[in-house]
């Protein structure tokens, strides 16, 4: 590019000088017409310029590399976990199964149960309770007073069972759906 300036620099130098010693020659001669005729016509300066300005301000033909910012991936856990409200619902029922224990009580009024499944039928709700053992949990099956078996696997506090459905959306996909569940009697 330089050298292309360079050369540009020099031919109108050239040809301004070959313009002048022409014109200064052909000053003396008397006769006008022979002097514009014989003189060739010099490129206008602007025109040259304006020449390498533009080659100077083109743009390349390849676009340029900028990063592209990303936002950090998020596992589909953590994003069901941000999005998702929690549902809450007041319900009266009985405590079935405990692990693998069969009982039948009425849970304590106004505790807080976290739900992963509700059944129509008890062998789901204990199959999926299996599921829920070999996974870390204590489960436990209620019954509403609708026939529903809802298996739970962790009850306390609203606020111990408002973290521990964040913490199980987090680390288990297949519990997106994880809802509270409050005793009433």
């Amino acid at each position: 590019m330089k050298n292309l300036l360079l050369i540009l620099t020099m031919t109108l130098a050239l040809t301004s000088c070959a313009s002048h010693k022409g014109s200064s020659s052909l000053k003396t001669s008397k006769s006008k017409s022979t002097t514009t005729a014989a003189r060739p016509k010099p490129k206008a300066p602007s025109e040259v310029s304006l020449k390498v300005k533009e080659t100077a301000t083109a743009k390349p033909s390849q676009p340029e590399n900028k990063p592209e910012i990303k936002p950090e991936p998020q596992t589909p856990a953590e994003t069901v976990a941000e999005e998702k409200p929690i549902t809450v619902k007041n319900e009266k029922v009985t405590i079935k199964q405990v692990g693998t224990e069969t009982v039948n009580y009425a849970g304590k009024s106004g505790e807080y149960y976290v739900i992963i499944g509700s059944f129509k039928k008890f062998e789901n709700a204990q199959k999926a309770g299996d599921i829920a053992t070999g996974q870390g949990f204590l489960p436990s099956v209620m019954e509403n007073e609708e026939g529903l078996y809802r298996v739970s696997v962790f009850n306390g506090s609203e606020k111990a069972a408002r973290n521990k459905v964040a913490e199980i959306r987090a680390k288990y996909a297949e519990y997106s759906d994880v809802w509270l569940l409050i005793m009433k009697n």
